[in-house]
């Protein structure tokens, strides 16, 4: 169950995991203002979902970029911490495993 902070007006500011000193007001996962606040709204027509799939895209992004600062020896796999390492590692099996077919530019996507 998600914990939230209220602004002065009474809506959704932050939600947390875990209880909070500033954060103890609990609702449910499915609560209409817990799914406004993430983009989820489907009274809004879900207005956060060009967004949300921008952040999938820019990952995507992110992840080549690591990947090409390790084959250029810029960085090592073991300059990031453990956690890091282990997502990293854990991407780039999925990937390897669908064959890379899911396209980072969508041809029509002008750069």
């Amino acid at each position: 169950m998600p914990y939230v902070i209220r602004d002065a007006d009474g809506r959704i500011k932050a939600i947390y995991n875990a209880p909070r000193p500033d954060a103890e007001e609990v609702l449910p996962a499915d609560d209409q203002e817990i799914l406004a606040f993430l983009g989820h709204d489907k009274r809004s027509g879900d207005k956060a979902a060009p967004l949300l799939k921008s952040d999938a895209d820019m990952a995507r992004v992110t992840e080549d970029l690591v990947e090409l600062l390790i084959e250029k020896k810029t960085i090592r796999i073991t300059d990031f911490p453990r956690g890091a390492q282990e997502k990293l590692l854990k991407r780039k099996r999925l990937r390897n495993r669908l064959g890379d077919t899911v396209a980072l530019v969508e041809e029509e996507e002008i750069i």
